[in-house]
């Protein structure tokens, strides 16, 4: 590289002083050379924003006057700098390296619109990118990924309907369409507390999950597919989040989210959201979303054992044709 690149991180906070203490610290040692790091803060109540302003003087710091959710990030992607951003959340961190194994990589694939960082679990000692490959991906893990600003430029920034949980995917989504590409970096490593704090789970019950997964996947069904596409899946992800939402507990939630999420999204394609065709294919004609059965720890309504290990990769495909 002639010339070291600024690199933005932008990190979304709420309630977690503690967390946020800890990445910023460590990212305070990073040993890449041109860092500008950016905390937007999601009206927190817990102290947060003095803790920043006190401690981290070097670090631009945006309050939210309420919790906006995802879209959080947007504000930090609005005043951001650099070249790529990286984007973390209040409990996760880069490890030593990866950001410039993050940089490296995006200096020399131009194409590669967002990298997505290798995620390793110290709560549950697991990786949560263990799914990915190397290469061309449907979308990545939120808490650890690089954007090249041209893309954000290009695609417009996180949708701020989604709030919680499925925007990596409807992101990765419009990144496709515009061109670029969506890759797994596994050289890149970011480490991810993944604190209980503020996860909203009661009595063993993520009601909260269950009812923005619900939403959110039919939102994005319905803003971007063109409906002969998608109209069977759909119908049957309706089903199966609509049973597996009663058995999960959650009966309240998920007929309110179902029906949210095929308004908001019949809404927007009226905009003209739809995907080209050969990325509604890329994406399986929204075969990640599974169908019937589905794989997610919230609900209680398993895949049968027969059906079990089926997952869908677009990497056994060739990438759309005007994308490198």
């Amino acid at each position: 590289m002639s010339e070291t690149p600024l690199v933005s991180v932008v990190i979304l906070s709420w309630n977690r002083i503690e967390d946020l203490r800890f990445t910023l610290d460590t990212l305070r040692r990073d040993p890449y050379p041109r860092l500008e790091i950016i905390v937007v803060d999601n009206a927190s109540t817990d102290g947060t924003p003095d803790m920043v302003r006190g401690e981290f003087s070097g670090v631009r710091l945006i309050e939210l006057p309420e919790n906006v959710g995802i879209a959080g990030w947007n504000a930090g992607f609005e005043v951001a700098r650099g070249r790529y951003i990286l984007v973390l959340d209040d409990d996760s961190y880069p490890e030593s390296g990866a950001v410039t194994a993050g940089v490296n990589y995006m200096e020399t694939h131009p194409h590669c619109g967002v990298a997505g960082f290798r995620v390793y679990n110290e709560r549950l000692h697991l990786e949560e990118t263990s799914v990915f490959n190397s290469g061309p991906e449907m979308m990545f893990t939120g808490c650890g990924a690089m954007i090249r600003r041209s893309v954000l430029e290009a695609t417009g920034m996180f949708d701020e309907f989604i709030f919680l949980y499925e925007h990596e995917v409807e992101f990765s989504m419009r990144v496709w369409n515009a061109g670029f590409r969506v890759d797994y970096v596994p050289g890149a490593k970011v480490r991810h507390r993944a604190s209980q704090k503020n996860r909203g789970v009661q009595r063993k019950k993520d009601c909260r999950r269950v009812y923005f997964t619900a939403r959110n996947t039919m939102y994005v069904f319905m803003k971007h597919y063109s409906m002969g596409n998608i109209l069977f899946r759909a119908f049957r992800v309706f089903l199966g989040r609509l049973v597996g939402g009663i058995t999960a507990g959650c009966g309240r939630q998920i007929a309110p989210a179902l029906l949210s999420g095929i308004y908001h999204g019949i809404r927007e394609r009226q905009k003209k959201n739809l995907l080209r065709e050969e990325i509604q294919q890329w994406y399986g004609y929204g075969m990640y979303a599974g169908g019937f059965f589905f794989e997610d720890p919230a609900y209680r309504l398993r895949r049968p054992k027969f059906l079990e290990g089926i997952t869908y990769s677009p990497t056994s495909r060739n990438t759309p044709s005007d994308s490198h």
